[in-house]
C-alpha cells in the first residue's frame, strides 16, 4: 500500500486521476531499469534496491495548452486511449475510439461553489 502510494505521488496530477477511476495502480516489483534509464546520467542501475513500477504502463501521447484549455491524451495498456480535457467550469475524461471523441464516458461538472458567508 506505501509503495503504490509512493508511486502515485511521482506522477502528474491527471494521470494519477486517471490511474484512479480506471483501477490501474497496481505495481510490481521493477528488476530491469525503466525505458530510457540513462546509465551515464543516472548512474548504474542497482538490482539490490527495492524498486516498483505500475504494472501497466501509461503512456502520454498528446498535450494542448491554451489560456483557459488543457487537453492530455493518453495510451491506456489495453484500455485504449483516453483524454482529459480541463476547461474552467468543466472536466472531461473519455475515450478515444478512433482519434474522435465519439461517446463520453465519464463527465465531471465543476461549479463555482456559491459564496457563503460566515457570521
Amino acid at each position: 500500500m506505501q509503495a503504490t502510494a509512493s508511486l502515485m505521488w511521482t506522477v502528474d496530477a491527471p494521470e494519477a486521476i486517471l490511474r484512479l477511476l480506471l483501477d490501474e495502480n497496481e505495481i510490481d516489483r521493477a528488476f530491469d531499469p525503466p525505458e530510457g534509464f540513462d546509465t551515464d546520467l543516472q548512474g548504474e542501475w542497482d538490482e539490490s534496491l527495492l524498486t516498483f513500477k505500475f504494472k501497466h504502463r501509461l503512456k502520454l501521447i498528446k498535450v494542448e495548452r491554451e489560456r483557459d484549455y488543457l487537453y492530455i491524451g493518453y495510451q491506456v495498456a489495453d484500455l485504449g486511449k483516453w483524454a482529459i480535457e480541463v476547461e474552467p467550469d468543466d472536466v472531461h475524461i473519455y475515450r478515444l475510439f478512433q482519434e474522435k471523441r465519439k461517446a463520453l464516458w465519464l463527465v465531471f461538472q465543476v461549479s463555482p461553489l456559491p459564496f457563503v458567508d460566515f457570521i
